[in-house]
């Protein structure tokens, strides 16, 4: 089996993060305030860390369901 180019990374590593904010601005008001997620305060996630715990829950469950 081939490994993977980096346009193929690219590509896969875009596609799963236009998902995951397709998602998130789903979930957002008028004014842009996130209305969901792990641990999130009704403006915005908190900081980085709890962004990146939710986008890391996120891949996860897209490697379940795509595999």
């Amino acid at each position: 089996m081939k490994n993977l180019n980096y346009n193929k990374v690219e590509e896969i590593i875009n596609d799963v993060a236009e998902e995951f904010l397709e998602h998130v601005s789903e979930n957002c008001d008028d004014e842009g305030n996130i209305n969901f997620g792990n641990e999130v305060n009704e403006v915005s996630y908190e900081n980085k860390v709890v962004l990146l715990n939710d986008f890391i829950d996120y891949i996860n469950c897209y490697k379940e369901e795509n595999s």
